[in-house]
């Protein structure tokens, strides 16, 4: 039940973060365009303005070491080591640098019950607190 559960939530937060990746290039390229009058630099503002929507939407929830969708469904990050100096940055690179710089291609042993390279490479793990 808690692998359906992580795979629901996991699909929460794609949809989340590739609807904000769209609505900021169909809302914002348009106007970073007129200040930025490179065709290749305009498009790179607007991909690093969506990573920081995406971060200032889910930071509420990385504070209690959730997701939007791990809170959906009463998911906790529990971190593996016995003392961790700060759990915000921990939540922060797994979830942003590990999952989202790599598309999710790192995390799909998840979809398949098993350990994710940004779980490893945190040391954490997923449990129900319901």
């Amino acid at each position: 039940m808690v692998v359906v559960m992580r795979f629901l939530a996991q699909l929460i937060d794609i949809v989340l973060y590739f609807v904000i990746l769209v609505a900021s290039y169909i809302l914002l390229l348009p106007i970073v365009q007129r200040f930025v009058p490179s065709n290749t630099y305009a498009p790179i503002s607007v991909f690093i303005i969506t990573l920081l929507l995406y971060f200032l939407l889910q930071y509420p929830f990385y504070k209690n070491k959730q997701t939007i969708g791990k809170g959906f469904f009463g998911l906790h990050i529990k971190f593996n080591r016995d003392a961790h100096e700060n759990p915000f940055i921990s939540v922060f690179i797994r979830e942003v640098f590990i999952k989202l710089m790599s598309l999710y291609m790192l995390c799909l042993p998840v979809f398949f019950g098993k350990e994710g390279l940004h779980e490893k490479a945190t040391s954490t793990e997923i449990i129900c607190l319901k």
